[in-house]
């Protein structure tokens, strides 16, 4: 009974103020939704970049696609190397 009449207070009480915000959005929403979509455009840039790196480099197909067998051979040699180098820390 009692949480009955805590909940009928309040909603008189809110009755009586007269508020101007809207009760479905936070009053910092902006500054919030402005974080979200920042880290979002960050995350999307990285990805473009990691992916264009990640075209950039020899792969198998872009050497076996080669005709020319000096041409293929040199590409065969630059992915190994470029897989035998150690990480970069």
């Amino acid at each position: 009974m009692e949480g009955a009449l805590r909940n009928t207070l309040w909603h008189q009480a809110s009755k009586d103020e007269n508020f101007d915000t809207d009760a479905t959005t936070p009053s910092g929403f902006g500054a919030d939704s402005f974080g979200v979509l920042l880290s979002l455009l960050i995350l999307f840039v990285g990805l473009v970049i990691a992916m264009a790196d990640m075209l950039s480099q020899p792969s198998f197909e872009k050497c076996s696609a080669i005709k020319d067998f000096a041409d293929r051979t040199a590409c065969y040699e630059s992915l190994r190397n470029e897989y035998l180098k150690p990480p970069v820390k």
